[in-house]
């Protein structure tokens, strides 16, 4: 997959804001990118769920909202 995790996140897993274009080179990657991310949140999200303190659609919504918090814990200074 051209556009992947791997592709926008550095070895220590931070966001590759630096040379995000270097492993993105057209819309393509940067859809499969959006999948696979897209992808991982509705899959954690569904583990979260499991425990029954919030559905995963809640967990969706709770991450939307916090998503410069997120990129904060993910060691990313740009957002």
């Amino acid at each position: 997959m051209a556009g992947s995790w791997g592709h926008i996140t550095t070895d220590d897993g931070n966001f590759r804001s630096d040379t995000f274009w270097d492993g993105i080179e057209n819309l393509g990657d940067a859809w499969e990118a959006s999948q696979m991310c897209f992808g991982m949140v509705q899959f954690l999200a569904s583990k979260l769920a499991l425990a029954g303190e919030f559905t995963r659609e809640e967990w969706v919504e709770m991450a939307e909202e916090s998503w410069k918090e997120g990129l904060r814990i993910g060691g990313t200074e740009e957002a």
